[in-house]
């Protein structure tokens, strides 16, 4: 009787199997529920962001892109080509004696236009010189886009790609087609206008103009072609929108 209460007791014990007797997993006892002897238990699923969440993030940047582009004058991608050679351009100093001015002071106002052509074909005159930013346009693809917007107005500017030069100013005074690109920052002598190089042929109103095209007054309605390298595209007349 002793041995068989000794054996109990060694059973029962530390060394033995689990308190109450029964036998341990390794020993070929049963397992406890949901446990698998030898293995780690699995690891926790990593997390990560759902559609929601990515689109919640997207529009937060979007939101601050904004606020920095109105606060800050920022530019952003300008639909080519309409706006395109005037992002960076001056924006608000004193440039060939012309002002900015916010908001500008009209005691005249009146119109010229600008037509350039590069080995035969146009280039355009793009919307927003003269314009410091931030802009914005009504109707990207049309040719004729209004400008809407910026900080102030440069007395010579332009609020479409069509070559029609505003002239605003509080000022009674001529200005020139040289003051019109140093706004625009874009250079203009015989052997080269804007990006396009090359010798250069002028039309003023109609007729061969042998003169510094950078001398041009800009009177109400004058009419301006210049061609640059061959073929020289004869004149073609500019009707003036009624009212301007």
């Amino acid at each position: 009787m002793s041995k068989r209460r000794g054996s109990q007791r060694y059973g029962s014990g530390a060394r033995g199997g689990r308190p109450g007797g029964g036998a341990r997993p390794d020993s070929g006892g049963r397992a406890q529920p949901g446990s698998r002897p030898g293995r780690r238990p699995p690891a926790p699923p990593r997390w990560r962001p759902s559609g929601t969440v990515l689109s919640v993030v997207g529009l937060v940047v979007l939101v601050l892109v904004v606020i920095l582009y109105l606060d800050y004058g920022i530019p952003a991608a300008p639909p080519s080509p309409y706006l395109t050679h005037v992002v960076g351009r001056p924006t608000g100093q004193t440039v060939a004696g012309i002002k900015c001015d916010n908001p500008p002071t009209l005691a005249y106002h009146h119109h010229a236009h600008l037509a350039i052509f590069a080995a035969g074909k146009p280039v355009i005159v793009p919307a927003g010189i003269g314009i410091p930013g931030p802009v914005g346009i009504s109707s990207p693809n049309s040719r004729s886009i209004d400008v809407p917007g910026g900080r102030c107005l440069y007395w010579l500017h332009t609020h479409t790609a069509d070559g029609l030069i505003h002239i605003e100013t509080p000022v009674n005074k001529t200005f020139t087609l040289g003051q019109f690109f140093a706004i625009w920052h874009e250079p203009l002598t015989r052997h080269r206008v804007a990006t396009a190089t090359g010798s250069v042929t002028v039309y003023l109103n109609g007729r061969p103009y042998s003169g510094n095209p950078g001398a041009i007054r800009l009177l109400e309605h004058t009419r301006i072609q210049i061609d640059v390298g061959q073929p020289v595209v004869p004149f073609r007349s500019y009707a003036f929108p009624p009212g301007t």
